[in-house]
């Protein structure tokens, strides 16, 4: 299994990437691109909290 990311959030526009997913209803959207190949993946996220 190998690993590669897609989508990153940190600290932006003075909030944290944790404040905008509670403020969204606990929700991400996250567009798998286009240029990944066909095939089944596993999907997984991580959420980091300081």
């Amino acid at each position: 299994l190998e690993f590669f990311k897609i989508d990153a959030a940190g600290f932006e526009d003075g909030k944290w990437a944790s404040d905008k997913l509670i403020a969204n209803n606990n929700t991400w959207t996250v567009t798998v691109p286009d240029s990944i190949a066909p095939g089944q993946y596993v999907l997984r996220h991580e959420i980091m909290l300081s």
